[in-house]
């Protein structure tokens, strides 16, 4: 699945056809799979890929431009649930105020 997909279905969501429960429950999930998502880009730019002890060894270039570009990717995926979580608190803030 690319990142534009997991967009357009994240942007699919009826957030106005769940009910309270239901987007409670989502709510959490999405930002649980934001925070590890976030944690795994931090890990894999600290990460010593070298594998020698107080970075002595060499590491290619495309190696560490892959690390990169995926971290960047990482990235970019959380932001995605981020975004819509902040939809999903923007859902329920609406219906409180309508109660």
């Amino acid at each position: 699945m690319t990142l534009q997909e997991i967009k357009a279905e994240l942007e699919g969501y009826k957030l106005e056809d769940m009910d309270i429960e239901t987007l409670m429950v989502t709510s959490r999930q999405a930002n649980n799979y934001c925070i590890n998502l976030h944690r795994s880009a931090r890990e894999m730019k600290d990460y010593d890929i070298s594998g020698m002890p107080f970075g002595g060894g060499f590491v290619c270039d495309q190696v560490n431009d892959a690390r990169r570009n995926l971290c960047s990717l990482i990235e970019a995926q959380a932001q995605l649930y981020s975004d819509f979580c902040k939809r999903l608190d923007a859902e329920m803030a609406r219906r409180q105020t309508i109660q």
